[in-house]
């Protein structure tokens, strides 16, 4: 007498099923995805960064009320950055590991890593204006988005201002 059924996993050979692609509803699914998690991961965090920031700034802790100031800024570009690195991500390391185990292919430590390099510098170009806007909010230098963009333009301009901090970012680390 058999009382649970037999199961039998069988794994499909890379030929029949290729791996799926960033194109149409896996692009939109990883989109999705990476935008929704990060708006989720920064919401939760978000007071612990405003408390963060403002002792960086030496400026005082907002009261609990406030500490999320400026949280608009922030998930309007987490959503987007998010998006972009995890559609990067997917896309670059199933291109690399197309041939994943050949002689001429790509190790899968290789190509994770350099597909999170390739996602990181696409979702910085988003990422590092909103982080400049969110943490002159959170520091309490505006009052609102508007006020934030225009005066840290008018001040520093649109890269010196807006992208302060990205090329230390995507640079290398070098041995001193």
């Amino acid at each position: 007498i058999t009382l649970l059924p037999e199961f039998r996993l069988a794994m499909p050979d890379a030929d029949s099923h290729p791996r799926p692609s960033t194109s149409g509803s896996a692009f939109t699914t990883h989109f999705l995805a990476g935008g929704i998690a990060g708006c989720a991961v920064e919401a939760a965090f978000y007071p612990l960064d405003t408390v963060k920031t403002c002792i960086q700034a030496s400026k005082p802790i907002p009261p609990l009320a406030q500490l999320y100031r400026g949280v608009g800024a922030n998930l309007a570009g987490a959503f987007p950055a998010t998006a972009v690195f995890i559609v990067v991500y997917e896309e670059v390391r199933q291109r690399l590991g197309e041939n994943e185990g050949t002689r001429q292919g790509w190790s899968k430590m290789a190509s994770s890593a350099t597909a999170a390099v390739s996602a990181g510098f696409a979702a910085s170009a988003l990422r590092v204006p909103t982080e400049v806007i969110k943490q002159n909010l959170q520091a309490g230098n505006f009052a609102s988005i508007t006020d934030a963009v225009r005066g840290v333009v008018r001040s520093r301009g649109v890269v010196g201002g807006l992208f302060a901090g990205y090329a230390s970012f995507m640079a290398p680390p070098t041995p001193l």
